[in-house]
């Protein structure tokens, strides 16, 4: 008899009791059955208002929605760490938790209170018998941008992906931005859905920290 696990361990400090009791109200949306269903629909309707007011990524929210919907389960304690001065939430599997409703959770907290910092998170999925295939694990970042949840699995397909095109002979592209018709598979990026060099992607990033830093700015003085 073998058995299959998805474990985790990770904190987010936050500071404050207003932080504190944001969470209060919101985590319990990822326990199935920890709420009453009228509380339950009221506190996701709140989410899902505070979602839009705080423009916050709907695409996140729309996939916590179904997480919830489908019953999720989060392990998770609000804690004191007394030598640091701060508070953690602290997100755990020991058996059946998953952590990407968390996640989403958090990137609505981001934006409701500022965080630019991000967070991440690493995983390891693995078998109690040495079934061939069944090892695995993977890492998610968050941030005021939205999630981002890659595993093993994706890195190694990419990676054959990309021993599969220098098998072949280079293909090039134009960079929807500059042009620059010199633009090879091996260093194609994309934004939104457009084939860019590596230069332009760099820029479309700065740009966009800057829009998120502004917006973070306006937030923050209103």
């Amino acid at each position: 008899m073998a058995n299959n696990y998805l474990q985790f361990s990770e904190v987010f400090s936050f500071v404050g009791s207003e932080q504190r009791e944001w969470f209060e109200r919101f985590l319990p949306l990822l326990q199935q059955d920890a709420l009453e269903e009228e509380e339950h629909g009221l506190r996701l309707q709140d989410l899902r208002e505070l979602t839009v007011f705080l423009k916050a990524n709907q695409g996140v929210f729309d996939q916590l929605e179904s997480e919830i919907e489908n019953g999720c389960f989060v392990d998770y304690v609000i804690e004191k760490d007394e030598e640091r001065d701060e508070e953690l939430v602290w997100v755990k599997s020991e058996e059946g938790s998953d952590f990407f409703p968390f996640c989403c959770l958090l990137h609505i907290f981001m934006h409701r209170f500022g965080v630019n910092d991000p967070w991440w998170l690493t995983w390891a999925s693995w078998c109690s018998q040495p079934r061939v295939s069944e090892f695995s694990g993977g890492a998610v970042v968050v941030s005021l941008r939205g999630v981002w949840a890659h595993s093993v699995d994706d890195w190694v397909g990419k990676q054959l992906e990309i021993l599969r095109e220098d098998e072949n002979p280079p293909v090039s592209f134009d960079c929807g931005r500059c042009n620059n018709k010199k633009l090879s598979t091996s260093f194609l990026h994309e934004i939104a859905g457009i084939a860019v060099c590596p230069s332009c992607f760099t820029l479309a990033m700065d740009e966009i920290k800057q829009a998120e830093d502004l917006e973070a700015r306006k937030e923050r003085n209103a």
